[in-house]
């Protein structure tokens, strides 16, 4: 008896993950739409009226996952639990910082909401290879109960100058002979230097000014 031998060959076709190319060539579309910020120096601040009327690609997962997770300044991808009186929680590309420093600069913007309402702007510094080197929040509007933090900054060739404002809107003290409550603001000017991908704080200036209102104002 003759035996015949059956070979049967299977070929399996694996489909690779998203490898670095994939990312960059979904990364400079979209950089392509969004807005592109030039100059010596890039004055960036965030106001109620330009929030309330965005139009902004949001961060896709992709994006966020590679470059966003371990950074403890963004709370979450597409988080939305209002309904359940939970944290909602967006990020959107906000534009492209154009410089001749080699390195590639994008503005991301978080809007997060849970007890207060919380609009930061981050700048993040990627390398010619495309790896994150930096985030730095340079702009804020945030709305809370008793405080009004205000951030905002000039971006430079070298360096970055934050200025972060803080109203409080409890008085600090009372006159009760003249009927007068003590406001305060609290001003901050954070100056970080360029150094190589990485933004190094390099000067801390604060002032604080008070006012005296009528209790009935």
């Amino acid at each position: 008896m003759k035996f015949r031998l059956l070979v049967l060959v299977i070929f399996i076709s694996c489909q690779p993950d998203k490898d670095k190319s994939t990312l960059r060539l979904d990364f400079l579309d979209v950089l392509s739409s969004i807005q592109t910020y030039s100059g010596d120096s890039i004055k960036l601040g965030l106001t109620e009226k330009q929030l309330d009327k965005l139009n902004l690609e949001p961060v896709d997962s992709l994006f966020y996952q590679t470059y966003m997770t371990n950074y403890k300044e963004f709370y979450g991808f597409n988080v939305h639990d209002g309904q359940t009186g939970g944290a909602d929680c967006q990020q959107y590309y906000y534009g492209l910082i154009k410089n001749e420093t080699g390195f590639r600069q994008v503005l991301v913007l978080q809007r997060y909401y849970f007890n207060d309402n919380d609009n930061s702007l981050f700048l993040m510094t990627f390398d010619k290879n495309d790896s994150l080197t930096s985030v730095l929040q340079v702009a804020s509007l945030v709305f809370q109960a008793d405080i009004e933090p205000n951030f905002s900054s000039t971006i430079y060739r070298d360096k970055v100058v934050k200025f972060e404002v803080t109203k409080i809107t409890i008085p600090e003290d009372v006159d009760t002979v003249r009927h007068r409550l003590l406001f305060c603001t609290d001003s901050v000017t954070k100056t970080f230097k360029f150094m190589t991908g990485e933004y190094e704080l390099t000067t801390r200036d604060s002032t604080r000014n008070c006012e005296w209102k009528k209790d009935s104002d």
